[in-house]
């Protein structure tokens, strides 16, 4: 049977591109998204490359869409799970409204522990499976204008580096993905564009971890920029 894998934020940016390019090695595909018009258009092309797909729409941070999620996983006996989706916000720590501040840790970190809690039971009963952690730079060191960003990153590097301890032994392996920036919606603002890594490149990388092949573990990795890192 192929391998199941399911991707939040997988409507546009890297998630998508992480749709297709696993789409063309035959798994089958579990998107998510808020937006009904990307995840059809994404639908389309994942089945014309003859994979199964099937949508999940829906909002990280309410109760229902995870819910859902966890119920498609399930039903779908999913083989890994990859935390792709992400909310960022380059501003200063005292320019921050309350609400950004929430939505922020909400989307970056406690909806992904929400997740891994749902289908985690699943992983176990089947004593496999793999959970990535799409992460940032940020997540391991601080940077100007990311105070948030970088702190929900921080929280999901904590929360995944001390699950592995207690699930490594039982047949699941996580790994975390530290990312410089990308070329996507997040960093439209940035002017050096040209330099930053390409979603589609980063994509094929990624999708290599996402085997069954249970002799080899990583446990994390970093996709720097080439010229600046």
């Amino acid at each position: 049977m192929p391998i199941t894998i399911l991707i939040t934020g997988s409507s546009q940016g890297l998630g998508k591109e992480l749709a297709l390019v696993l789409a063309d090695k035959g798994r089958t595909i579990i998107s998510h998204g808020r937006d009904k018009s990307s995840l059809d258009a994404l639908k389309k092309q994942i089945e014309k490359r003859g994979a199964e797909n099937i949508i999940v729409r829906g909002d990280l941070t309410a109760e229902k869409t995870i819910a859902t999620l966890v119920s498609a996983a399930k039903k779908n006996n999913i083989d890994i799970l990859i935390n792709n989706a992400a909310q960022y916000l380059n501003c200063e720590f005292l320019n921050m409204k309350e609400n950004e501040i929430h939505t922020m840790v909400e989307v970056n970190f406690i909806s992904q522990v929400k997740l891994v809690r749902g289908i985690l039971p699943h992983f176990l009963e089947k004593n496999k499976g793999l959970i990535i952690n799409i992460n940032s730079l940020a997540g391991q060191k601080g940077s100007y204008g990311e105070t948030l960003y970088s702190a929900s990153k921080h929280a999901l590097k904590g929360f995944s580096n001390s699950l592995k301890l207690e699930v490594l032994s039982k047949g699941i392996r996580i790994t975390d993905v530290y990312l410089a920036a990308m070329a996507t919606k997040m960093t439209f603002q940035r002017k050096d564009q040209d330099l930053l890594i390409k979603p589609e490149e980063a994509a094929k990388l990624i999708s290599q971890l996402c085997t069954e092949n249970e002799s080899v573990y990583v446990s994390e990795i970093q996709l720097l920029r080439r010229k600046y890192g």
